[in-house]
């Protein structure tokens, strides 16, 4: 088409009251502030087309100025043409002025005073107020039937629908989709939106964008899409930039008096370019660039001040809030959006009680009223170390049920990785918590339910390379629970850990402060069995101590003839604090407190003293040592008594005395 030729098309449509403004051949625009230097003035469109090539496009603008939107039906992609069939069955598409695109697909035209702008569905998108699309006689650009009519007022209330649920969507769940290889172009030009309409600065956005499409290539190098990842990455013809740009000038309301000049630049976006080596494989582009899309946010009709700066991550006090939406994946210590640690010494039954919970959530099969599981939950358990010992118990669950006669464990949702994973080197961390999103979308498409519970076992064998004595190695570590947070993972994240001989969590004090409930397994004296009590929670008031018993299971011989058996874990039942001298959760712990009291005798102590006098004098030898100095005194010591107290040694006493463990037996116990 010669330039002649050009601007004679465009006048035409800026006389029809279309704005226009020059487009190239990938649909981008030509002029310094997009679609917003669109014109219906003859002059300025003969200007601006005046000295374009001849493969130069028009760029028609969609909203109010023209009163026109246009639905954008890429034929091509699954889930478009369903839609439209959907809206004709309905009988919401009236006949009007057609495009037939240059990849196929259909632009329908329609006057109205809405111009929704949504993207419906797959393949589908309504460009209203802020959106554009290319014209005929654009080269690929025909006009299929003419005559723009009025669109329906049930067609405008669909879509108007479709707007508000899209409106909904959270940046995690958009994430998601770009991370899945779903989409990209809609769900990146929301959260641009989103951001600026939070006030974020433009370098802020682009890194947020550049994170989520790093991380979407590196948890699968080889996805067919990843061409396009890498043109919005290196920012080829500005594409990424012009997303971020229209975001600022759109919605971001300290952006509002520069719109002119708020187009971002790609000097500035280049410094913030990334390393695409490690996260693409070399192969042609085989997909077009799309066209810019519309946000469904609102306009800002505020130019002077904007929204309070913290209007996006908070709210005010005289709001009423759902205090009820708390879920729980396992009551009451598996909470949703909270992270676990559960520890204890060696062999004590840590692993094999989260495998039995975990088992449990994937089965949906709970413990009655001791653990209640609502739903059955997808789960991924990270065997880090002692993955036979997960293979023997899993298999002596499905045996133990066929002696008793029981239904198998429907473990569908229980997926084992037992092979090793770094979460704690940043690249790694990053594509790891990128599958896992990925892991609980695919949970989601087959049994409609997010992914549930996440168990690390062990904490010290997933940050490998790293120190768990370093304050920077662990909070690098725990990042992932931010990270995987951002990618919409809403799971229960339980880590699996060692206590010390001394009783505390092993490792740097970061770990349990990290965090957001500590449970403890302690085995029982004279006992096989285990209790498991909960240490320390933000979130739960419950000092209910669960007892556990090992029952081994016969599982045949191996090829070789030698035996397998391995346990599972059957809970025997909770047992509440039943208050006064009793609120510990066993009598040992407070034998050992009475011991130390009458080593020191009547009078006023410091709760201080007394831990000294248990460390020097009550202590049993090592190896046999209590698991209940320090911390494990003192709070509950200083819960009941304060930091100082009177004490004068009576009958209650003595009978904790005599129910004690061995090591504190045979006391001389001073009277009052």
């Amino acid at each position: 088409m010669t330039n002649g030729k050009l601007i004679k098309a465009a006048l035409k449509w800026a006389k029809d009251g279309v704005p226009v403004f020059p487009c190239g051949p990938n649909k981008a625009p030509l002029t310094t502030n997009g679609h917003l230097d669109a014109s219906t003035d003859p002059a300025q469109v003969a200007f601006m087309f005046e000295e374009m090539p001849e493969d130069t496009m028009i760029g028609a603008q969609m909203g109010k100025t023209s009163g026109l939107f246009a639905c954008d039906f890429d034929l091509y992609k699954a889930g478009a043409e369903d839609y439209m069939r959907y809206l004709i069955d309905k009988g919401l598409l009236t006949e009007t002025q057609t495009h037939l695109t240059m990849s196929g697909g259909l632009h329908m035209i329609y006057r109205s005073d809405q111009q929704p702008n949504v993207k419906p569905a797959i393949g589908v998108e309504i460009k209203g107020e802020g959106g554009y699309v290319i014209v005929p006689p654009s080269n690929g650009y025909t006009i299929e039937s003419t005559g723009i009519a009025q669109a329906d007022p049930a067609l405008i209330a669909e879509l108007l629908r479709s707007q508000k649920q899209s409106s909904t969507s959270t940046v995690d769940h958009l994430k998601r989709q770009v991370l899945s290889g779903k989409a990209f172009h809609d769900p990146l030009a929301q959260i641009a939106a989103r951001r600026s309409a939070s006030g974020w600065s433009v370098e802020k956005v682009q890194r947020e964008l550049l994170d989520v499409l790093g991380a979407s290539a590196a948890s699968a190098p080889s996805h067919p899409r990843h061409e396009r990842w890498l043109i919005l990455i290196e920012d080829r013809g500005e594409e990424l930039s012009r997303i971020v740009g229209t975001g600022n000038e759109k919605f971001n309301s300290n952006a509002k008096t520069e719109r002119a000049k708020a187009k971002v630049g790609s000097d500035t976006f280049n410094g913030l370019a990334r390393d695409t080596s490690s996260f693409f494989n070399d192969r042609g582009s085989s997909d077009e660039s799309e066209d810019e899309a519309g946000s469904s946010e609102p306009d800002e009709e505020d130019d002077v001040v904007g929204d309070w700066p913290f209007a996006a991550s908070g709210y005010s006090a005289s709001t009423r809030r759902d205090i009820s939406s708390q879920k729980y994946i396992a009551y009451p210590f598996f909470a949703e959006r909270e992270s676990v640690l559960i520890a204890a010494e060696p062999k004590a039954g840590k692993t094999a009680i989260a495998l039995t919970i975990a088992a449990a959530v994937a089965s949906g099969t709970g413990f009655g009223d001791a653990i209640q599981i609502a739903e059955p939950r997808p789960v991924l358990y990270f065997t880090l170390e002692g993955a036979r010992a997960v293979e023997l118990r899993l298999e002596a669950m499905r045996v133990d049920c066929e002696n008793d006669n029981k239904p198998e464990p429907e473990l569908d949702k229980l997926f084992v990785i037992d092979r090793p994973h770094n979460f704690l080197e940043a690249d790694k961390q990053t594509a790891n918590c990128a599958n896992i999103a990925l892991h609980s979308a695919k949970c989601q498409q087959e049994w409609g339910v997010d992914l549930g519970l996440i168990v690390i076992d062990t904490l010290t064998k997933a940050m490998a390379g790293g120190d768990q004595n370093s304050v920077e190695d662990t909070s690098q570590m725990f990042e992932m629970i931010g990270k995987l947070r951002e990618f919409g993972v809403d799971a229960t994240i339980v880590f699996i850990h060692h206590l010390s001989k001394s009783g505390n969590v092993r490792g740097s004090t970061n770990i349990e402060a990290e965090v957001d409930v500590v449970l403890g397994v302690a085995k029982i004296k004279d006992s096989s069995d285990v209790w498991l009590n909960i240490r320390r929670a933000r979130s739960i008031d419950d000092d209910t101590s669960y007892r556990w018993a090992f029952k081994n299971v016969d599982l045949g011989e191996t090829v070789q003839g030698h035996k397998l058996s391995a346990p599972v874990m059957v809970l025997q039942g909770a047992e509440a604090p039943t208050g006064g001298e009793n609120n510990a959760r066993d009598n040992v712990r407070w034998a050992a407190i009475c011991k130390a009291l009458v080593t020191l005798g009547n009078g006023e102590h410091d709760v201080s003293q007394v831990v000294r006098v248990l460390h020097e004098y009550v202590a049993a030898p090592v190896g046999k040592r209590p698991n209940y100095f320090t911390a494990a005194v003192q709070t509950p010591l200083k819960e009941m008594f304060g930091k100082k107290f009177s004490w004068a040694f009576g009958e209650a006493h003595m009978t904790l005395l005599r129910n004690a463990d061995e090591s504190i037996k045979g006391i001389q116990i001073r009277g009052v």
